[in-house]
């Protein structure tokens, strides 16, 4: 079940990535489909309890509406966000976060520095799902970032 879980985190995570960068918004109901499937998976799987998967999900949510009050993410990032600690479990939700923030601040160089060249002032405003699904498979498949350093 494992698997599984991981093959559906992967496909609502590319779905969110193409919508964000074509439409800069992410569905609702594809959040609450996300949230509650890696619930529903949760029950299945060994290696994250629904308790888990919970606690995942709300210490997610709380981290992203945080990033929304700040206007790091945008409220379809902060649901996709929640979304993303139901499959991964409250363990490993701030290991993805700071994947996500330097994921984000990656992609965001070139558009701070072509904003620059311009000489435009402002906040320059990026898609942040694909930052999200960076910072979420680095999380899944390299693991807890203080146990690397």
């Amino acid at each position: 079940m494992y698997f599984i879980s991981h093959i559906v985190l992967i496909l609502f995570l590319g779905l969110s990535v193409a919508q964000d960068i074509k439409e800069r918004k992410l569905s609702n109901s594809r959040n609450v489909a996300s949230l509650l499937c890696g619930l529903l998976l949760s029950v299945f799987r060994t290696d994250i309890t629904v308790a888990e998967a919970f606690s995942g999900a709300a210490f997610a949510l709380c981290i992203g509406i945080f990033c929304w009050l700040l206007k790091v993410f945008r409220a379809g990032d902060s649901k996709l966000f929640c979304a993303v600690g139901a499959y991964i479990g409250v363990k490993s939700v701030f290991s993805c976060f700071v994947y996500t923030l330097l994921a984000g601040a990656l992609i965001g160089l070139p558009f701070w520095v072509a904003k620059l060249r311009k000489k435009e002032k402002g906040f320059t405003e990026i898609p942040f799902a694909p930052a999200i699904a960076v910072g979420t498979l680095l999380a899944v498949y390299v693991g807890d970032i203080w146990m690397k350093i």
